[in-house]
């Protein structure tokens, strides 16, 4: 599988990233449903969840990439200590919309914990919530004009060394009318 591509909308690699887990209460009624949230993908239940772990021989799923508000979630479907699947989701308070809290699992040797983490306001914002590139079209396009001055004026200077001619000193004129525009 080549994972740099665009994902499709459909097939393993979509719902390898974009697939979620049915709502609590439903986990043993549905085994699979659409995924209207993300309009792509399916949301799965307890049973197939189940026939991943036996066949693969593992006791849990870990997954992320869906906002949770506690910044995890643990779906204990089927009422054990340990649950089957865990969502995390990283990004405290997501694109400045969504107020959720943040985790990580941190997991050394028999050990797995979850710490959680409130967000902090972004240390600057942009005027208008430009993008940086944007943001910065004007000062770049300013200084790439200084450049062109310079190196015009070098010219201009260069062809006044050359020759007396009146038309040289009409067209350093113009140039400079552009450039003070």
């Amino acid at each position: 599988m080549d994972r740099f591509t665009e994902v499709p909308t459909h097939g393993l690699f979509c719902d390898l990233l974009w697939s979620d887990p049915v709502e609590n209460e439903k986990a043993s009624e549905k085994n699979f449903t659409t995924n209207k949230e993300r309009q792509c993908s399916i949301k799965f239940g307890l049973a197939p969840l189940n026939k991943v772990l036996k066949n693969t021989k593992m006791s849990m799923v870990l997954r992320g990439h869906q906002v949770k508000q506690e910044g995890f979630e643990f779906h204990n479907w089927e009422g054990s200590n340990v649950p089957s699947l865990v969502t995390v989701f990283s990004a405290a308070n997501y694109c400045d919309v969504y107020k959720n809290r943040g985790a990580v699992i941190l997991i050394s040797q028999n050990n797995f914990n979850v710490q959680g983490y409130n967000s902090h306001p972004a240390p600057y914002y942009l005027p208008k919530k430009k993008d940086l590139f944007m943001f910065s079209m004007k000062f770049l396009g300013t200084k790439i004009l200084d450049i062109f001055e310079g190196m015009l004026n070098k010219a201009c200077e260069n062809m006044s060394d050359d020759s007396d001619d009146e038309k040289d000193g009409e067209l350093l004129n113009e140039v400079h009318e552009v450039l003070d525009k």
